[in-house]
């Protein structure tokens, strides 16, 4: 619940200098976006969905916007809440 709702967890994802999320809004394109926040995530490469579903996602919102909300939804999910 403390992921889900907590404005605390809203501000650790801001992007500031040195932070996950500026690292990976800085990224030329979408396509590394999604890469490297999977990487540093789940420690592991996408899958073609979920490549093309993330990408879509991003492609969709502003390059800083984007990155902290897929960073949220890894981090809330049940692949990171359980395996890591």
């Amino acid at each position: 619940m403390f992921l889900s709702n907590a404005g605390l967890f809203d501000q650790l994802l801001a992007a500031r200098d040195g932070s996950v999320t500026a690292r990976l809004a800085a990224l030329p394109d979408d396509t590394a976006r999604v890469r490297e926040a999977f990487s540093v995530v789940f420690g592991r490469e996408p899958d073609a969905k979920e490549l093309r579903e993330c990408g879509a996602y991003l492609k969709a919102r502003s390059p800083e916007a984007g990155t902290k909300q897929l960073l949220w939804a890894m981090l809330t999910s049940a692949e990171f809440q359980l395996n890591h």
